[in-house]
């Protein structure tokens, strides 16, 4: 009998309720952020700012994708490379969406875009820093 695991079976790749929290929590604030962006007919101001409202919704978005995608603890160290993509994503994301918001009415605004942006670096340090400080994925399983 053989007794190596594919990388589909190891352990680190299966979903755990962990997963299935964050991803739903990732997908939740994305919906939240294309609502507020599209649907609300105001969006909220942070602390008086809608900048920082701008900042703080990619901030959490791009977090959450990262948490989602890239890092738990036993998660193969190869899924580290998705973290550019999905801050560039992010990012031509918030660009779209300033664009299409005037097809909408509303106005696109290069400072609203810049603010995600910023949010959207702000979520990947802070993932880095986690990663640096918790530790990095584990290396994939031998014989995978």
């Amino acid at each position: 009998m053989d007794d190596r695991r594919t990388t589909r079976d190891h352990p680190s790749i299966r979903p755990t309720a962990t997963d299935v929290a964050i991803w739903g929590a990732a997908l939740i604030a994305i919906g939240v952020t294309i609502w507020s962006s599209f649907g609300a007919t105001r969006t909220a101001d942070v602390l008086g700012s809608d900048k920082l409202g701008h900042g703080l919704a990619y901030a959490v978005d791009t977090f959450l994708l990262l948490l989602a995608v890239v890092w738990r603890p036993g998660r193969p160290q190869a899924l580290v490379a998705w973290v550019v993509p999905i801050l560039l994503g992010v990012a031509l994301l918030g660009g779209a969406i300033e664009l299409a918001q005037e097809a909408v009415g509303r106005d696109a605004d290069l400072l609203d875009w810049l603010s995600d942006v910023a949010g959207i670096a702000i979520a990947g340090l802070v993932f880095r820093t986690l990663r640096a400080r918790f530790g990095a994925s584990s290396p994939p399983p031998e014989g995978v």
